[in-house]
């Protein structure tokens, strides 16, 4: 085993975290709507902790898609997807670390409906990435015969 194909071996367990970091964040936020105290905090690092754990789940998926054919589309909509997630992280944690930084009023459903968006988009990056992991692409998905005639 190289080091390109031990790097992209931790990508599963990397993919793991911010989806864990978003899918918390977003019970932080319930939780504050709730009017528990500290969640909002929380929650705010919680998003900031996944967006920096992006970082690493990007790398170790760059070196697990290396031996992969980069023209699939699949492989294509993953890395979109996780670019994506990526992106709209970093611009939603900017936004938290503003209102933690100038205490800006904001309804805790304004967190809640943003907060659910990353963990639709963090978990559709994530489901490709499995579904790509099992190599069940959509192309060989269609060759299983479902239904007899």
């Amino acid at each position: 085993m190289n080091n390109i194909q031990l790097i992209g071996s931790a990508h599963a367990l990397f993919a793991s975290l911010p989806i864990l970091l978003f899918s918390a964040a977003l019970l932080c936020d319930l939780l504050h709507y709730f009017k528990w105290r500290h969640a909002l905090v929380l929650g705010h690092w919680m998003v900031i902790g996944a967006v920096f754990l992006c970082i690493p789940a990007m790398i170790t998926g760059l070196a697990a898609a290396a031996p992969l054919d980069p023209n699939t589309q699949f492989l294509a909509k993953h890395r979109m997807l996780s670019y994506m997630t990526a992106i709209c992280g970093s611009f939603y944690a900017g936004g938290r670390i503003a209102v933690m930084k100038w205490k800006f009023d904001v309804k805790p459903t304004y967190y809640i409906g943003l907060s659910i968006l990353m963990v639709a988009l963090v978990s559709w990056a994530g489901d490709l990435g499995g579904l790509l992991h099992l190599s069940l692409t959509s192309v060989s998905m269609d060759r299983v015969p479902v239904f007899e005639t």
